[in-house]
């Protein structure tokens, strides 16, 4: 074969070639955002591993409903003071014991639950803070019909995606008279790139098509998560933000950006040496007396 019909013979061949790779690499980026939007939306059930007994604390197991109908299981600290606190954990995670291990200390009842999706608790999809807000409806109800709590005293503490639906539920709920959010995101496809820049890979197109492939999968639109919009409709109750200038998933200016955005009153506790969700861990004696004292000065009259 010679000539130009040759010539044409091994264009044909090139362009062939160059399609075929090019599927392929649409393939392999579509494959690998897929399977860690399964891993987002799905995450790995984190079992407790120790309960509120093994810190000495008096507990009971319990279940309760969603707003939509799931059952999520979680521990219960009954209230020697009357008020009582919602603690959520964050994504990946289970009910959270060190800072209820604090607030119990102080009279405080709570009650810490798996999210939907999560530890032993109903559900097989996970959002971020979206539907999670249902879940703290849930909470809430369950918590006001208890005889040892004031159902005008309920206040929720969260951290990482637990502070965001904390801050969406609050918004939402006016039953929750104060909040503590610990290393909120405050934009989630920023932190769905934060994220992803620890992999190693391009964001693009890897972060698009998670998004994508995300929205598909839930039935749900990104714009729809506005924490930092939803967030000055808390006020006039209060809120507290912890934020570390070292936090490689909220970025260093959230916490800035949900206290600007807040309304009164507000506090921000910000470390630029801390990372995410590392102010308990760091500063035990500060957490307990910034976090109780905003809570006995919101929900406490004695």
């Amino acid at each position: 074969m010679t000539g130009k019909r040759g010539c044409r013979y091994w264009r044909n061949i090139g362009c062939f070639l160059l399609v075929v790779l090019m599927l392929a690499a649409v393939g392999l980026a579509v494959g690998i955002s897929w399977r860690h939007t399964n891993i987002f939306l799905h995450p790995r059930r984190q079992l407790p591993m120790e309960t509120p007994a093994d810190r000495g604390l008096a507990y009971r197991g319990v279940s309760f409903a969603s707003a939509d109908g799931l059952t999520l299981e979680g521990w219960y600290i009954p209230s020697q003071n009357g008020a009582a606190i919602i603690a959520g954990h964050g994504i990946g995670s289970s009910r959270l014991l060190d800072p209820v291990e604090v607030l119990a200390r102080h009279g405080y009842g709570v009650l810490t639950f798996d999210w939907r999706a999560h530890g032993y608790s109903a559900g097989d999809l996970c959002t971020f803070g979206y539907l999670e807000v249902q879940d703290v409806e849930g909470a809430l109800v369950w918590l006001q019909a208890q005889p040892d709590v004031d159902p005008a005293r309920i206040g929720i503490l969260g951290e990482s995606m637990g502070a965001v639906t904390a801050i969406r539920a609050a918004a939402k709920l006016p039953g929750l008279r104060a909040v503590v959010a610990d290393s909120p995101y405050a934009d989630l496809e920023e932190a769905i790139g934060r994220f992803w820049g620890t992999s190693g890979l391009p964001k693009f197109p890897f972060v698009p098509l998670m998004i994508a492939l995300g929205e598909r999968q839930t039935g749900l639109h990104l714009g729809l998560m506005e924490p930092l919009a939803e967030v000055a409709d808390i006020s006039p109750r209060p809120i507290l933000i912890l934020a570390g200038g070292l936090d490689t998933i909220t970025g260093p200016d959230a916490g800035q950006r949900y206290y600007a955005a807040a309304g009164e009153p507000k506090e921000l506790w910000f470390e630029p040496d801390l990372g995410h969700v590392s102010f308990l861990g760091s500063y035990p004696g500060e957490y307990e007396r910034r976090v109780v004292g905003f809570f006995d000065a919101a929900l406490r009259t004695d």
